[in-house]
Formats: C-alpha cells, sequence, structure tokens
C-alpha cells in the first residue's frame, strides 16, 4: 500500500475542490454555506 500517493492524491483533490469552489463564486456569485449546486 503506498501511503504516498495516496495523500498526493488527497492533496489533488484538495485542490481541485478549493479551485472549483473559488471558480463557482467568481460565475454564481457568493453561495449561502452548506449549499453547492452546479
Amino acid at each position: 500500500m503506498q501511503r504516498r500517493s495516496f495523500l498526493k492524491l488527497g492533496l489533488l483533490g484538495a485542490c481541485a475542490l478549493a479551485a472549483g469552489g473559488a471558480a463557482y463564486r467568481l460565475v454564481r456569485g457568493p453561495a449561502p454555506p452548506g449549499r453547492f449546486e452546479l
């Protein structure tokens, strides 16, 4: 079991989520917390 690659994958996922959230806020404006609709 490669723990390092798993951690790297999690970090990549977190970065993608943060980037997606920032782009979403840029496009749709500030959304209420706890609600994320595509």
